[in-house]
């Protein structure tokens, strides 16, 4: 399994942070000092193995900068398949999800199956660790850790010899100590106080004693027996193993003998014969291949006699690419250059009428004089806006004008013109008269009835004065007459302004007459008669190089035609030019093809001379082979590998007999006992003596029955003589407690043999059976440590480490500085890796700046170590110093950043 994304939607300082660009081999990871990279280690265990509850009194990683607790991991299997974990808070460590590309599956169980069954201690001390774990020895000391590095060397999965040594040790002091409170001790002298009370209760009895005596006797003659029985039955199976391993010990020590006489061939190559062979093939296939490049060689030299080469066409190299180049063109204008003069002609006549359509007394060169510039278009557009704006102020003014002379004449239709006021005062002084009159008949006040009179009749002579002068209050018409100015002032600016625009038209040559509108589409017609004049120049020019490249083709082949034999001056153009050009092709590729056959011909004889040496070096190598095999020539090298093949066959053949031996016979004396008896007698003598010695046994067999009846027969006789209840009951138990002491001495001699073995075994493990993580591990340390430290040993009954140096002395973790310490406890981790890899699913190594106590010179070797560790899996190393940074970007490890 390998990362290739990490997505983190809330833990710790990270909040929506997703982390792309991981590879495989090595990743390194730079940032300073709380950057986040132990927060990211942690968010990577427990998206794989759970979040930890309150209960576990560890950092819980609540996010600090917003979003959701969780997150998820995109990773790639071994198989290639891709998946994505991901893990959001819940219980049993947050619910989790594996989303496939088919299916979307749920639980730590089929997670735990993706991850291979490793479990969360596994991959925190093993494959994601800080510099803290790394130097807590703890870490690999947890039972399961303990059981992936030992349990396959040992074969005792979660047993531990220190234990059972202690279990054995505390059973056989419980059984027997010298000094102090014991089983067998108390056993001892319970049976000697149960002899003393039974002596005491048969001190009367007589009879009892003799017989007491006689039993006695029994049971030494019985020892007696039973001893020989032993005897002869061991006997009998020495006797039953030497005739059944007769014949292996006879071929045994013939082979071995055989051996001894025969020339010492330890030395002799295992693969010699194979070896011989290769160097023997390697030569016969040199001597072929110089073959067939000697006959490539001579072809090589027929095909350069054979190639023709006209150096005198190859001198014009540069006049034939001209000509070539000039092929193209050439056609072109033999084809286009009666249309592009009817084109030209077409032209001409469509300028000439266009030139017309302007103004009949203008010629070419007046076209090309007359130009309107920007600043004269400008002018034109002035003076249309001008134009226009006059007239339609000139048209505003004559509107007003007519509209007021129409008002006027609406009002005066309609009564008199006289002025508002003059009305109200004339009916008023009237009216006030009426009201006087009336007041002052109503009220017979004389003076003011008199006095109304007098107004009303003022009131009629104002009227009639009003009547008479109705004309003479119209005053003079002042908006009539500044409209009137205002228009006539418009019109003559309008004159003025079509006389300044005839000024500028005569100035330029142009009729008079003519609107600026049209003044504008005369300047553009002007532009698109020089634009046809220009297309006419480009076509004169056109029918000139048409002209001039018919003509430098005709001088080019003319240069060219001593050279080539076919080439013809009556001949078209194209025709000649293709000649040449064939000619020359054909010239330039012999020519390269040459170069080239010579070029071959040196590398022919450069392959042919690099096969003479190498011939030579392979004869020179079968000769020094046979020097090291001593072997004068190829008859004494077989002669010497038939003598070895039969040096090995009787090796093999000692080693299976002597291994036969050893089974049955057992090591060391036993088995040089065994050779000497097998070569000191025959089988026939071995066979007599086992025929006699089962004929004894048998007897013997016989006498023991016997004398274990009499002694039944004695022992009832005691039973008789014994009346006293407490007699028997005490003797019962003395019997029981002389069992009891027999099976406990048993017991105890178990116990004591177990123990003798297991020691016997450590030494053995301790010297050939060192697990396959320690293998590993030390093969690794050995290149930290450029090879001061060869080895590490675990002691079978111990959870302590030891390291040798190269003088075999050894030094305990206490002994360790820290530095080497950490380094042996990282090397103990990736061959654990190393060795949990070869049969689970492969995991991502997460390595939190582990390496800040390594001297440079381990550092630097530590370096190199893990750019190999990391070719077969997917390590990510996190670190806050930029001169790891540089130290890995130098070996090719790929930097990720987020």
């Amino acid at each position: 399994m390998q990362l290739r994304e990490i997505h983190i939607d809330g833990f710790g300082i990270f909040c929506n942070k997703r982390i792309t660009g991981l590879k495989p081999g090595l990743n390194i990871i730079y940032g300073e000092n709380e950057f986040g990279k132990t927060t990211m280690l942690e968010f990577i265990r427990r998206i794989l193995f759970g979040f930890p509850t309150k209960k576990d009194k560890t950092n819980l990683y609540h996010p600090v900068n917003g979003g959701s607790m969780g997150g998820s991991l995109k990773i790639e299997l071994q198989n290639g398949e891709g998946l994505v974990i991901s893990r959001t808070p819940g219980t049993h460590g947050g619910d989790v999800r594996i989303s496939t590309p088919q299916e979307v599956l749920r639980g730590q169980d089929i997670l735990n199956h993706v991850l291979g069954n490793a479990s969360k201690d596994i991959y925190k001390n093993i494959y994601a660790f800080t510099l803290d774990e790394l130097h807590d020895f703890n870490s690999l000391s947890g039972d399961e850790v303990k059981n992936r590095i030992y349990g396959a060397g040992l074969g005792l999965g979660n047993l531990s010899l220190k234990s059972i040594e202690k279990e054995l040790e505390s059973l056989c002091t419980q059984i027997f100590r010298p000094r102090g409170s014991c089983q067998l001790n108390d056993l001892l002298e319970k049976i000697k106080t149960n002899e003393q009370v039974i002596l005491s209760i048969q001190k009367n009895l007589a009879l009892y004693d003799d017989l007491q005596s006689q039993y006695k006797k029994m049971q030494e003659t019985k020892t007696a027996v039973q001893n020989s029985l032993q005897d002869m039955e061991s006997e009998k199976r020495i006797l039953e193993s030497q005739i059944h391993l007769y014949e292996d010990a006879i071929q045994y020590m013939e082979s071995r003998h055989k051996l001894k006489s025969m020339e010492d061939l330890s030395q002799f190559p295992e693969n010699g014969l194979n070896t011989f062979k290769s160097l023997q093939n390697q030569k016969e296939n040199l001597e072929h291949r110089l073959i067939e490049e000697q006959g490539s060689l001579n072809t090589l030299k027929d095909s350069l006699k054979d190639l023709k080469v006209n150096h005198d066409l190859l001198k014009h190299e540069e006049n034939v690419q001209r000509l070539q180049q000039s092929t193209h063109s050439i056609h072109s204008a033999l084809q286009d250059l009666g249309k592009v003069q009817i084109e030209r002609e077409d032209l001409e006549m469509q300028i000439t009428e266009e030139i017309k359509s302007i103004d009949r007394n203008w010629d070419e060169e007046t076209l090309l004089n007359f130009d309107l510039t920007e600043a004269e278009k400008d002018q034109i557009d002035h003076y249309s806006e001008e134009f226009e704006t006059l007239r339609k102020e000139q048209d505003l003014y004559l509107d007003r004008l007519e509209s007021h002379r129409r008002l006027k004449a609406e009002e005066q239709s309609k009564g008199w013109n006289i002025p508002e006021w003059l009305k109200h005062f004339h009916y008023g002084f009237a009216g006030t008269g009426v009201v006087g009159i009336i007041l002052g008949g109503y009220l017979f006040n004389i003076p003011l009835f008199t006095a109304s009179i007098l107004m009303i009749g003022g009131g009629i002579f104002l009227f009639k004065k009003i009547l008479e002068e109705k004309n003479s209050f119209s005053k003079e018409d002042m908006a009539e007459k500044n409209l009137a100015h205002q228009y006539e002032k418009k019109k003559e600016e309008l004159d003025g302004k079509f006389d300044d625009w005839r000024q500028w038209l005569k100035e330029r040559k142009l009729d008079p007459g003519i609107a600026p509108i049209t003044t504008k589409n005369i300047g553009k017609t002007a532009r698109q008669i020089k634009a046809l004049i220009a297309q006419r120049g480009r076509l004169d020019e056109r029918i000139d190089q048409m002209h001039e490249t018919m003509k430098e083709a005709l001088d080019f082949i003319s240069s060219l035609a001593s050279s080539v034999d076919t080439v013809s001056l009556k001949n078209e153009i194209p025709v000649n030019i293709e000649i040449i050009c064939n000619a020359f092709d054909e010239s330039k590729a012999n020519r390269d093809r040459s170069l080239l056959l010579e070029n071959q011909h040196k590398e022919q004889n450069d392959k042919i001379s690099r096969l003479e040496e190498q011939l030579k070096s392979n004869s020179d190598e079968i000769e020094k082979f046979f020097r090291s095999v001593g072997a004068s020539d190829i008859e004494n090298f077989h002669t010497k590998q038939s003598a070895y093949e039969i040096y090995q066959a009787l090796e093999k053949t000692v080693e299976q007999k002597r291994g036969i031996i050893h089974s049955n016979v057992g090591l060391g004396q036993h088995f040089e006992q065994f050779l000497e008896d097998i070569q000191s007698t025959p089988l026939e003598e071995i066979k007599q003596k086992l025929g006699k010695g089962l004929t004894e046994y048998a007897e013997l067999q016989d006498t023991n029955e016997q004398l274990l009846q009499d002694m039944g027969e004695t022992r009832n006789e005691l039973e008789k003589l014994s009346s006293n209840n407490d007699l028997v009951a005490r003797q019962n138990e003395l019997e029981s407690q002389k069992q009891e002491i027999r099976t406990v001495a048993k017991t105890w001699a178990s116990y004591r043999s177990a123990l003798v073995l297991i020691e016997e075994a450590k030494c053995r493990y301790e010297k050939t059976r060192q697990p396959g993580v320690i293998r590993a591990a030390e093969n690794l340390f050995s290149e930290i440590t450029g090879g001061t430290y060869g080895h590490i040993i675990k002691p079978v009954d111990s959870d302590d480490i030891l390291i040798e140096n190269d003088r075999h002395k050894r030094k305990g973790v206490q002994e360790m500085s820290r530095g080497t310490l950490e380094q042996l406890y990282l090397s103990m981790r990736f061959g654990l890796i190393e060795e949990y890899e070869s049969r689970s699913e492969p995991l991502p190594a997460v390595l939190d700046d582990v390496f800040v106590n390594f001297d440079d010179e381990r550092d630097k070797r530590l370096i190199e170590v893990l750019n190999q560790f990391g070719q077969q899996r997917q390590v990510i190393v996190l670190t806050c110093h930029q001169r790891s940074l540089e130290a890995y970007q130098n070996i090719g490890a790929h930097q990720v950043t987020f």
